[in-house]
């Protein structure tokens, strides 16, 4: 049985191969790949991704990227491509053609096909002698140190060199469509991401705990705990005078100088209050919640006090 300590330098050494494949790669990017993806941003029509074993899982990973950013993609895988599925190419169509050794069979069937559609091709290869590096339109080398197992014969380096590839293609792609949040967000409405790129104050935003200057002791308590937001806002006059949360009230109480029966909302409110817009976004008010070391946001609709945003009701949707 082999110790903790010997499989977690097995892990360091694997990560260590990794990273020695990924310098490699990033000093043999050449210009081929600013011309590859100014091709494939002037194309009218989409993304083909193919290849085959790991490759294809590669393959997947890249189209979901360039679908996220707008680039409309597909996956096919080029077994099914050569038994009939090459039809759903089309001419306007470019297609990125993934391989690590750029000598597998189904490609060397496919490649022809494409050319009899004239459709450009983007070969992405380890080897740059192979019969795909060589057939292609455009060649993208993807080298690597070696495979991280002790046998060189794993997928892993190289994989880990083709997923890099397609992200550098992807930003490259970016970069050249001025592409937005707002246009990220188009594409992303659901889970955590869609959460930061469309919730708004509004959407979280909790009830209106107010107070009075001359407020008791006694109703101070009761609104804050009523409201269940660790606060309550002092008005007079409809303006904002201040805000007292639960942290304010206890230390007030254990102030000797002040009579507790004649403690006044006046005499316990923190004067500058933090606030935000009721338009703003979740995460800015998280950002303002974290730089102020605070739980509760008053919320203002332009100068009107509407509402307060607890750090819990935020939490809750999954920010950190």
């Amino acid at each position: 049985m082999k110790t903790k300590h010997k499989l977690q330098q097995i892990a360091h050494k694997v990560i260590a191969i990794e990273i020695e494949s990924l310098n490699l790669l990033r000093q043999n990017i050449t210009e081929e790949l600013a011309v590859v993806v100014t091709n494939l941003f002037r194309c009218k029509g989409r993304l083909i991704v193919t290849g085959v074993g790991k490759s294809s899982f590669v393959g997947r990973k890249i189209v979901a990227t360039f679908n996220s950013i707008g680039k409309s993609s597909t996956f096919l895988h080029a077994a099914d491509a050569i038994h009939g599925d090459i039809g759903m190419i089309m001419e306007e169509d470019m297609v990125l053609i993934i391989s690590k050794s750029g000598e597998t069979p189904e490609l060397k069937v496919l490649i022809p096909l494409l050319k009899a559609q004239k459709v450009h091709t983007i070969g992405m290869v380890s080897e740059k002698s192979s019969y795909l590096s060589q057939a292609v339109d455009f060649f993208l080398y993807t080298p690597y140190m070696s495979e991280a197992d002790p046998y060189n014969l794993v997928p892993t380096s190289s994989v880990i060199s083709q997923m890099a590839m397609g992200d550098a293609m992807a930003m490259i792609f970016v970069e050249l469509s001025d592409f937005s949040k707002e246009e990220f967000a188009k594409y992303h409405p659901g889970g955590m991401i869609g959460k930061q790129l469309y919730l708004r104050v509004e959407d979280l935003i909790g009830d209106r705990p107010v107070l009075a200057l001359n407020s008791n002791l006694k109703e101070i308590v009761i609104e804050i705990s009523s409201k269940r937001l660790g606060a309550a806002v002092v008005i007079e006059d409809g303006k904002i005078m201040g805000i007292i949360t639960d942290g304010d009230l206890r230390r007030a109480m254990m102030k000797t100088s002040l009579e507790h029966s004649v403690m006044k909302a006046k005499d316990i409110m923190n004067t500058q209050p933090k606030v935000i817009q009721i338009t703003a976004m979740v995460t800015e008010a998280l950002v303002v919640m974290k730089k102020y070391n605070i739980t509760q946001l008053l919320v203002l609709n332009r100068e009107e006090y509407v509402g307060i945003l607890h750090l819990h009701d935020v939490l809750k949707e999954g920010f950190l």
